[in-house]
């Protein structure tokens, strides 16, 4: 039988804002938040794709999703979350920590608005009382970013 307290834990999910957009991050998925990592840029990469950054010893993209969806984009100092399952990681360029969400509702999918980039990969929309959070298919919209950066030749172990 679960406590009070082993409810809230399963309901925690943790959420990232982008511009004015707010998107949950994958549930039951690791993530890492990086500070200040070095990027190596890489030349004719479009300007949401920061480079590459070696983490642990795998090499793993950079987006930068607030200049992909029309936002701010990121400066350093900035951290860069990692996010994926072995041997598919990848990072995301962010201007603040990941809140911790409790207590979401979903809502009903007709009426989450998302940016265009992101409505094919529309999970759905969770509301805390203030807020609409996307909930996002990340490993289909990883596989499009890296196919839209030209990075989709590389070695999958690796990226």
């Amino acid at each position: 039988m679960l406590s009070a307290t082993d409810n809230q834990a399963l309901d925690l999910r943790h959420g990232i804002q982008i511009g004015d957009w707010r998107l949950l991050l994958p549930a039951g998925q690791a993530a890492e938040l990086v500070s200040q990592p070095d990027i190596t840029p890489l030349a004719y990469l479009p300007v949401w794709c920061l480079g590459l950054i070696n983490w642990h010893g795998n090499v793993l993209p950079v987006f930068d999703w607030a200049s992909l969806l029309g936002a701010t984009s990121a400066v350093r100092p900035y951290r860069v979350l990692v996010l994926g399952t072995a041997p598919h990681f990848w990072a995301l360029c962010l201007k603040n920590d990941p809140q911790r969400l409790t207590a979401l509702q979903p809502l009903p999918l007709m009426e989450v608005n998302a940016p265009p980039l992101l409505q094919p990969y529309l999970l759905g929309g969770y509301g805390d009382g203030q807020h609409t959070w996307l909930d996002i298919a990340y490993d289909s919209l990883l596989w499009h970013l890296k196919t839209l950066a030209g990075l989709d030749g590389l070695s999958p172990a690796t990226l």
